[in-house]
Formats: C-alpha cells, sequence, structure tokens
C-alpha cells in the first residue's frame, strides 16, 4: 500500500536525526500496561499496550515503536519493533490517539527483567 516507486524505508525519519528529533516531542506514548505470559511450551511472552498520540500539527503517516524487557543493568534482553502505521490504521491526524500493542516473543526470566518499555523507534509524515 505505498506509492508506486517508493523503497520500503523511503521518509522514514530515525532517532537522532533532525527531523526526528523536532516532531518526536509530540508523538506521546501514555497509560502503558506490562504484562507477562507463559506459553503451554515454556516459554515467556511480554505484552505492552498503550496510548499513541498526535499532539502534532502533521499528519502521521508511518509509526514504528519498539517494545523491550530491559535488564538490571541497563541492557536490552529482548525486544521487538512494531508498526502499527499503516498495519493498525492508515494515519493519526494531529489530536487524534490509538492503542497500540506489541508482544515480544520470548522474553526471558521475569527475575531477570528490570522493566518493559515501550518507545518511539521511526515514524513518517505527511
Amino acid at each position: 500500500s505505498r506509492p508506486p516507486g517508493e523503497k520500503p524505508d523511503e521518509g522514514w525519519l530515525k532517532e537522532g536525526s533532525s527531523e526526528f528529533n523536532a516532531y518526536a516531542p509530540y508523538i506521546k506514548i501514555t497509560n502503558v500496561d506490562k504484562s507477562t505470559a507463559s506459553t503451554l511450551v515454556g516459554s515467556r511472552l511480554g505484552y505492552l499496550r498503550a496510548r499513541v498520540q498526535n499532539t502534532g500539527t502533521r499528519t502521521i503517516v508511518g509509526l514504528r515503536v519498539r517494545g523491550a524487557a530491559v535488564g538490571y543493568e541497563n541492557e536490552m534482553l529482548a525486544q521487538r519493533v512494531a508498526t502499527p502505521i499503516p498495519r493498525q490504521r492508515d494515519s493519526l491526524a494531529p489530536n487524534e490517539s490509538m492503542e497500540v500493542r506489541v508482544q515480544i516473543d520470548p522474553i526471558p526470566d521475569p527475575n531477570t527483567i528490570r522493566d518493559m518499555v515501550l518507545q518511539l523507534y521511526e515514524f513518517k509524515l505527511k
């Protein structure tokens, strides 16, 4: 569902770029709900659910978030990048919000996890 001739990563703003740093404060991730579960075969899953709100003046047409399990030395133990826009919906206009869910599979022993976090990873603006 991308325009003809556009490469998959074309137009995505990455952390550290001036464009990312300029608009990222307007993309709010709030109400983060964290949970874990075990599967029948004994592996562990991490679930993150949150609300993402666009408080800026531009429409978000691509959104990637990273869910991560972080250890006690601030090391990343497991992670998954999800693309809720355009997978769950086409865009997020100014002042709109949406629920985002990320499943991290597998995660290590919960005793080794200090926290699970959901972070803005990349985005694309219209």
